[in-house]
């Protein structure tokens, strides 16, 4: 039965990471394969002329000295190692064939004998053979992909094609590695990669057949298994359930991943990895007194833990604690005084408890020891426009503006121009702000309204402030 229980989580976690294959699709067509393709321009760039497929490797060592290229690499490998879908992207550009139109062949082992290879290959080609082997060996490709694999060598050049066959022959290095690998290999992870790969071909089949949508798909489904009353036993190990909570929270299934953790930590309370990994799905969810509750619970077990006092703060942040969010800030730089986001993110929270005096201190702080920036004159200065010291403010939202402006730096030096009697130069900087802004009319008054609400300090009475709004008003609708 152990072993029973263990096999239905590996199987259910790959179902899982099916379901939610799409997340790793998007990596790959959006992050990875760029980088890779780079590679492959690279790789024509500095071998025009020669025979692609007999590159010396000695020859790729600079190319691969690009950090970028080497990570997506390096991430691809990983990825795949980890059982993840990384071919989809890839191959379901190859189910175009006529072979495909037949559903039985989505279905079929992949076998050297097969009617349609013998017709790539030849009936008694040795050249192909060896080729064949390996792609019958690999553990990374399932049966359709290696049919795909093998017709799409249709499409290949004469020439690169006999040469591609014979680097990957009976006698080359791929061969070899994977005769190894199968007479060493663990029989764990055989059965694992069996299961994952034939997970992949129904995949391939509810997506890409002509006419899946003739079918149910069940990748769709919710795979619930604590609903399943038959099943559920199966889990209910602490190692499966830890596996699956995992495989949850990596795959942004948050709801899911919080209900295993609240069941673990109900067998395990005082569990600081299945606490720290709760606090942050409720916090992915935008629970965030739960998740502070929770995070403050991992942080009696193991403190000062610097992930766990950065995503605290964030929560507190959210629900306006900025009281708690300040001591945890404070924490944080104590033990890394190095940082100046620590002091910073004080600052922030002064500011937001509007204790502008102490806001300003830190302000000045950062700004000593770290270097002047834009993004400390913009709180700097309106810190002082709170304090009404309006010159000095002043003197920053001239370093801003001479800067790279934005809407917000526009909209607070018009309220700093208010603030100093100036209307003219104040309709001005509304109007710049809502060039800047991608709001229409409408939402742009409702803004500029919003803010006159919440500065009642500035002491207009009410017919000053109609006028400067209807003036702004006229200027803006004049001009659309």
């Amino acid at each position: 039965v152990p072993q029973m229980s263990s096999r239905l989580t590996v199987i259910y976690s790959q179902l899982l990471r099916a379901k939610f294959n799409d997340l790793i699709t998007k990596k790959m067509q959006d992050e990875l394969l760029p980088e890779m393709n780079k590679l492959s321009e690279s790789l024509q760039d500095k071998f025009e002329g020669q025979d692609k497929f007999s590159i010396d490797k000695e020859d790729l060592n600079e190319l691969f000295s690009d950090g970028a290229m080497n990570d997506a690499m390096q991430e691809f490998s990983e990825l795949q190692t980890q059982g993840e879908d990384v071919y989809m992207s890839t191959f379901s550009q190859m189910k175009f064939y006529p072979f495909f139109k037949d559903i039985q062949h989505w279905f079929v082992p992949f076998y050297q004998e097969h009617p349609v290879l013998t017709e790539i290959f030849g009936k008694d080609a040795s050249e192909g053979l060896g080729l064949l082997k390996v792609v019958t060996g690999s553990m990374f490709l399932c049966d359709s992909d290696k049919y795909s694999f093998c017709l799409n060598m249709t499409q290949v050049p004469e020439q690169y094609r006999a040469s591609m066959i014979g680097n990957m022959g009976a006698d080359s290095e791929q061969f070899k590695e994977m005769m190894e690998m199968e007479q060493n290999g663990n029989k764990q992870l055989k059965m694992e990669s069996i299961s994952n790969l034939y997970i992949q071909d129904l995949y391939r089949f509810y997506r890409l057949f002509p006419s899946h949508r003739d079918f149910a798909d069940p990748f769709l489904a919710a795979l619930d298994f604590f609903s399943v009353e038959a099943v559920k036993a199966v889990f209910m190990e602490e190692d499966n359930l830890k596996k699956l909570a995992a495989m949850y929270l990596k795959k942004q299934q948050y709801a899911s991943a919080s209900r295993l953790y609240e069941y673990l930590l109900a067998q395990v309370p005082d569990n600081y990895d299945y606490l720290r990994s709760l606090a942050y799905a409720y916090e992915k969810q935008r629970y965030y007194n739960q998740a502070a509750d929770t995070y403050a619970k991992a942080d009696m077990l193991r403190a000062d833990q610097i992930w766990v006092l950065k995503r605290w703060a964030y929560c507190c942040k959210q629900v306006d604690n900025y009281a708690k969010a300040l001591q945890l800030y404070q924490r944080l730089a104590a033990l890394q005084s190095d940082q100046a986001s620590h002091l910073m993110n004080q600052a922030h929270c002064l500011m937001q408890m509007k204790d502008y005096d102490a806001a300003l201190n830190a302000y000045y702080k950062v700004d000593f020891l770290f270097g002047e920036s834009p993004k400390t004159w913009r709180p700097l200065a309106w810190c002082l426009l709170m304090k009404k010291q309006y010159e000095q403010s002043s003197t920053y939202y001239d370093k801003i503006l001479a800067a790279q402006a934005t809407m917000e730096d526009y909209l607070c030096y018009g309220h700093l121009k208010v603030a100093q009697a100036q209307y003219s130069a104040a309709v001005d900087a509304y109007e710049q702000a809502y060039r800047l802004s991608a709001m229409n009319l409408q939402d742009f008054y409702r803004r500029f309204d919003q803010d006159w609400k919440d500065l009642g300090i500035f002491g207009l009475d009410k017919s000053q402030l109609a006028l400067l709004s209807d003036a702004l008003r006229y200027r803006l609708e004049e001009r659309v």
